[in-house]
Formats: structure tokens, C-alpha cells, sequence
């Protein structure tokens, strides 16, 4: 019996897929909601934030994620890879848990899950290779791993109290030996732009090693990320890679709380991409943030300048499967200065 799930779903392009799975993780002063959407890959489409009071009841929740086209955005994992073929030609492939950036419409994999972790495998095919964009439907895409989810969920003492613990990590196995002369994997966390300006969005970053800090960041306006070595700006778009990153901080305000996301790059030399663009939703209202996104890259591999050399995937040597993970802390600033994650400006706290 296969342990590959091929069921494909597709679907409008601007819809917001449904959260057919959710987990709702309560701290000592923040209630973090995650939801997936089971037939998309998993890909996250809430991630809804919520003060608790002093009483024990819990406020109004916030979903900071932007959810339209979410196979395309929403809170996923991607990939990719280059190579040069037998012609000498510069060849290359980028992977979604599930896609939409390249079609006019969105479309992904079913699966079943217990809570926020996928039973079984789907096909990782491709969004879109050097000719264009790729699909699974008519044949064009490219499979040479599957896929699967798991998002792990808990609480972290932060004497007194407790933070929320996220970890998302996404497995991949490779169908015949692998080399690619460059290969990345990321984890997106696409951003609504609305709910950043409402709950004044901000972010800090600290560089590896505590070389440098940075912040406050408003990434819903015309921002700039001034410990970068790569940026983009332009009347609609800009972006910027961050120098290698020991964690970046988000903040919402929920409530008169300040309430964090920490986000932390696995192993070392991990960066980060911060973009927003003003149109991707609209063209005509540029001036509205629901015609604009905001989206944060984690980068957790990537080899360049070196060659990456992956082993066909054998069910006996369970080290074939690769792992990519991102762990986030969720707090109000001051539970997550006690666990050693600080801004720049320590007043910050609340």
C-alpha cells in the first residue's frame, strides 16, 4: 500500500483556503491559534494571536497571517534547486508545499493529520522551473521528492509563566540520488498588511553572534533593512536579505499588549528575507494595505557556493529523510526577555 497521498485540490486564486485543522496552545498571557488547510499541504492559513487577562478569560484573537492564495502564501515551507544539464545549460526548479505564485490559480495535496501532523506523503512538484510555470495537472512539473508536515506545539517555562513553542518542520525524501550544484529550503511566513498597521507591526533583528541589532522595522511602510548585503526597492516592491541572523522579533499590539514572535534560523549562518509589496492583490489601489503584502523568509539550508549531494530515499536508513525546521517563541516582551530574547531598545518591553 502506497503511503503517498496524490489528491489534488485547486481552487480561485485569491480565495482563502479553509483551516480544516487547528490547535489552539495557551501561555500564562498569550493564546496562540495555528490552522492548516488539509488540502493544500498543510499550508498554514491562521495564526491567530489573543491576550489572556488576569481573570483567565481570553481576548479578541488576531490572525496576522495573509491568507489569500495561501497555497501561494499563508505560512509554508519552499525549496529549490540549480544545475547545469549534459548541453551546458543553467537549469533550475522551486518548490512549494503547495503553489499558486505561478498560475491563475491556487492548487495542492490532501492529507490526513492528526492535529497539525500529516499521516502521510504528498509529491513536492514544482511551482515553476527557468521556462516558466509548472503544474501538476498538464505534466509540466518537476518530482523528484515528497513532502510531508509536522508542527509541533507546547509551552516554555519562563519563571514565572509560560510562553507558547512552536516548531514547523518539513520533511522531504529524495526518489533517486540527488546533485544539484545550489540548494536552499526556506519557510515563509506571509504577513496581512492591514493588521500590521492596525496592531503597529514591528521587527528587530540581532546578527549572529550579537554582532549587530536593528529595529524597529514598519514593514508596512516604506522601510529599509539597513544590516543587509542584498536589496531590491521600487515604487511597488521592496525587499531586503538580512546578514546572518542569531533571531528576528515581530511584534503586534493585541489588546495594549505587546506580544512577540521570536523566530529563530536553525544552525548557524541562517538569514532572513523581509519584503512587502503594495499591488500583489491589487493594482488600482495601491494606496490600500488589502492591496499589499508583507512576507519574512527564514532561510534554514543553503549551500552555496557549494554542491549538495542528497541519498535516494531507503525506508531502512531513516537518515535519507531530510529535516527543515524553524522554531518560534510566542510571549508578551517580557516572557521572552526572560528566555534570553531581548530588542534593542530593552524600554520596549511590556
Amino acid at each position: 500500500m502506497s503511503d503517498i497521498d496524490d489528491r489534488l485540490t485547486k481552487a480561485d486564486w485569491i480565495t482563502i483556503p479553509a483551516a480544516t485543522h487547528s490547535k489552539t496552545v495557551e501561555g500564562s498571557e498569550v493564546v496562540v491559534r495555528l490552522g492548516i488547510s488539509a488540502d493544500f499541504g498543510g499550508v498554514g492559513v491562521v495564526f491567530e494571536l489573543a491576550r489572556k487577562r488576569q481573570d483567565g478569560s481570553v481576548g479578541a484573537a488576531v490572525n496576522i497571517l495573509e491568507a489569500r492564495s495561501a497555497a501561494g502564501c499563508g505560512w509554508q515551507t519552499s525549496y529549490g534547486f540549480t544545475y547545469t544539464d549534459a548541453a551546458g545549460h543553467a537549469r533550475s526548479a522551486v518548490f512549494n508545499q503547495a503553489a499558486g505564485n505561478s498560475t491563475p490559480y491556487q492548487w495542492g495535496y490532501g492529507n490526513d493529520y492528526f492535529e497539525l501532523a500529516a499521516f502521510h506523503w504528498n509529491p513536492a512538484v514544482s511551482d515553476h522551473t527557468e521556462v516558466g510555470p509548472t503544474n501538476p495537472f498538464d505534466g509540466s512539473g518537476v518530482w523528484v521528492d515528497d513532502g510531508k508536515l509536522h508542527i509541533g506545539t507546547g509551552t516554555i517555562d519562563t519563571g514565572p509563566g509560560h510562553a507558547v513553542a512552536i516548531t514547523n518542520q518539513y520533511a522531504l525524501r529524495a526518489h533517486e540520488d540527488q546533485t544539484w550544484e545550489w540548494w536552499y529550503a526556506e519557510q515563509a511566513l506571509y504577513l496581512n498588511k492591514a493588521v500590521a498597521r492596525a496592531c503597529n507591526l514591528r521587527v528587530y533583528l540581532r546578527g549572529a553572534h550579537g554582532a549587530w541589532t536593528e529595529g524597529a522595522i514598519l514593514p508596512y511602510k516604506d522601510f529599509e533593512v539597513k544590516n543587509s548585503d542584498q536589496s531590491s526597492v521600487g515604487p511597488l516592491e521592496r525587499g531586503f536579505r538580512t546578514k546572518p541572523l542569531d533571531y528576528a522579533v515581530f511584534v503586534w499590539k493585541i489588546e495594549d499588549t505587546d506580544i512577540g514572535i521570536v523566530i529563530v534560523p536553525p544552525g548557524t549562518g541562517g538569514y532572513g528575507h523581509l519584503n512587502a509589496s503594495k499591488s500583489v492583490y491589487d493594482t488600482t489601489h495601491r494606496e490600500l494595505d488589502t492591496s499589499g503584502s508583507i512576507d519574512w523568509h527564514t532561510v534554514v539550508a543553503n549551500t552555496a557556493p557549494n554542491i549538495a549531494h542528497f541519498p535516494k530515499y531507503d525506508p531502512n536508513r531513516p537518515e535519507t529523510i531530510r529535516y527543515y525546521q524553524v522554531d518560534y517563541r510566542v510571549g508578551t516582551l517580557a516572557q521572552l526577555a526572560r528566555l534570553g530574547y531581548n530588542l534593542p531598545d530593552d524600554s520596549a518591553r511590556s
